[in-house]
């Protein structure tokens, strides 16, 4: 693979260590949640795969502060890590006529800055408090999604994913659309847990 987000995959490495991260594999295929299904997840209801959300006004000069702060905090609450700090993040491949996100693996190894250096550089949004992306936990359980709302900036974690109706209906539809490169990735989420 040579581009990750039109990044050459050494300065997305050197992106991502200024971020507080480390890339352990840039393409990870044994993800137990679809990436889209993931990126899907401003469309479950309050409280539906234990939603929860935060926003901060994008004109707070405390911006990027307060969203790499609540970030932390979310990852932790959501069980986004595992035991070693790792988990999946949604990257765009340039290479790919497609351009399809896939996850790559991260790990925690500093005081992370998502908002700030992890947005600007393009990895995490498109410019200081302009985040933008999806992360997961290795078992597909937590997502958190960072998102521009019409004057905001906020992150939405779920705790639960694999409870919400409307991610397995979408999961469904992409298996059955065959969407997904790799059909049996949806199939082992859907089959994992839930309703």
């Amino acid at each position: 693979m040579d581009d990750l987000d039109g990044l050459s995959v050494q300065q997305f490495t050197e992106e991502l260590q200024a971020a507080g991260f480390e890339l352990l594999a840039a393409r990870y295929e044994a993800a137990l949640i679809p990436v889209q299904v993931a990126w899907a997840a401003t469309t479950c209801s309050p409280g539906e795969g234990g939603r929860r959300d935060v926003s901060y006004q994008l004109d707070d000069p405390d911006l990027v502060d307060n969203l790499n702060s609540m970030w932390a905090q979310m990852a932790t609450e959501v069980g986004l890590f595992d035991h070693c700090g790792k988990f999946l993040l949604s990257v765009n491949s340039e290479s790919s006529e497609l351009l399809e996100p896939h996850w790559a693996l991260v790990a925690r190894i500093g005081d992370p800055d998502i908002a700030g250096i992890g947005s600007a550089s393009g990895i995490f949004g498109f410019r200081q408090g302009y985040i933008e992306f999806a992360a997961a936990s290795l078992d597909g359980r937590a997502v958190i999604r960072g998102t521009l709302w019409q004057s905001s900036a906020g992150l939405l974690g779920l705790n639960d994913a694999r409870s919400s109706v409307r991610l397995r209906e979408y999961a469904t539809g992409l298996v059955e659309r065959r969407v997904l490169t790799v059909a049996e990735q949806a199939q082992v989420w859907l089959g994992s847990g839930g309703a």
